[in-house]
């Protein structure tokens, strides 16, 4: 395993060339080429440096929260009236007790 300045000097160098790289007028191979870096490693570092600055940046926006009240649903009431073997009726309230007689009078279901 490499000693850890060993790694912040290979991060510094291209940490540099990276930065150097993008103010750079011509493409990322160009660069490479003319600094006689191999091209994909650079590719690879662009990458690495951009994801940790993004990892930098989300963690430093600060975080807020709001008080959410949650309550109860009202609750529903329904009604399934079960008229014959084959028809049934589904309300979505209850229904008018006056209604219900008059449908049950006209179905001669109720005694």
């Amino acid at each position: 395993m490499k000693p850890a300045a060993a790694l912040t000097d290979k991060r510094r160098f291209w940490q540099q060339h990276v930065a150097q790289a993008q103010s750079h007028h011509g493409s990322l191979a160009g660069y490479a080429k003319h600094h006689q870096l191999n091209a994909n490693t650079l590719y690879y570092w662009v990458g690495k440096l951009k994801h940790k600055t993004a990892i930098k940046k989300s963690a430093s926006k600060p975080v807020s929260f709001s008080a959410v009240q949650v309550s109860a649903p009202a609750p529903t009431r329904h009604c399934s009236l079960q008229l014959s073997p084959r028809l049934s009726l589904q309300c979505s309230a209850l229904p008018d007790p006056q209604w219900l007689a008059d449908l049950c009078r006209v179905m001669d279901v109720c005694t």
